[in-house]
């Protein structure tokens, strides 16, 4: 697991991104505003804010496997993610101090390629509470409350600027024997004057197109934060087979809608690698 591990760091730090957006204009820090007509947000609350979001959906796979575990069970994921401008590496340690209870951090490592900036994102830490199990006749349910630190430097490209409230529930439910369907809802609740922020996921899961192998995952999400509105596909194989034990996943983000106030931004594809390691 070690190695894993360390390859996805190594890989991400290369390789790693997020949405990109168009290039000509600046953010006015004195007004708050953009000088247009074009438009680059990098270093902002709204980009920031939509990375957090975005970590939170490709480890959705690896919260509802860990809460599958149970009472005690520890682990560590990490989250490798290749893009256009904002290259990060996520090592996230898990731990289950009860059958329902459950706890994480985020360290997030972030590469801003369009300010050139390299360190420490928002450090996040989390508690959720889950529900029941996969089985039941209302399917696994799991609020999670996550405070945001303003560790990253936003001037830097690498963080909000202020710290957030983030307050997340996602449902799964089997429907048949291969057929899994996926909900999210998220509300942000960012300090300062910064707009909160809202995102909502669906998606299904299919165990059986590729036999003993993988999940076949489709996911859709929807963003939106003051101004800045966001849709994507996120397409993903997940798995426990692979490695016997590890959850191994990987996917692509496919921008379906990238405005800011009525313009059109520079949309960008985004791949994604994840594998988690349990201690007992």
């Amino acid at each position: 697991m070690k190695k894993v591990i360390a390859t996805l760091a190594l890989g991400a730090v290369a390789l790693l991104a997020s949405p990109g957006h168009g290039d000509g204009c600046v953010y006015n820090w004195a007004t708050g505003e953009y000088d247009c007509p074009a438009m680059s947000v990098s270093g902002t609350s709204e980009l920031a804010t939509l990375q957090t979001y975005k970590n939170e959906i490709v480890d959705h796979t690896n919260q509802v496997e860990f809460a599958k575990k149970g009472e005690g069970a520890m682990a560590v994921s990490a989250t490798a993610s290749f893009g256009k401008d904002i290259h990060y590496v996520d090592i996230v340690p898990r731990y289950n101090p009860t059958g329902n209870l459950g706890f994480d951090v985020r360290f997030p490592l972030i590469q801003n390629g369009e300010s050139d900036e390299f360190g420490i994102g928002d450090i996040s830490a989390s508690s959720n509470y889950h529900f029941g199990n996969l089985q039941g006749d209302y399917g696994f349910n799991l609020t999670t409350l996550r405070y945001i630190a303003a560790t990253g430097d936003d001037e830097k490209g690498l963080g909000m600027g202020e710290g957030a409230v983030a307050l997340t529930h996602t449902l799964v439910k089997d429907i048949t024997a291969d057929v899994r369907v996926h909900g999210l809802v998220n509300y942000t609740m960012i300090m300062g004057d910064i707009d909160d922020s809202m995102a909502l996921m669906a998606g299904v899961s299919h165990m059986g197109l590729i036999p003993s192998v993988a999940a076949v995952n489709a996911k859709f999400t929807y963003f939106a934060q003051d101004k800045l509105s966001v849709a994507d596909l996120w397409m993903e194989l997940s798995s426990t087979n692979i490695v016997p034990g590890v959850p191994l996943s990987g996917g692509l983000k496919v921008p379906l809608m990238d405005d800011y106030d009525g313009e059109e931004l520079d949309k960008a594809f985004m791949l994604y690698v994840s594998a988690m390691g349990f201690f007992n």
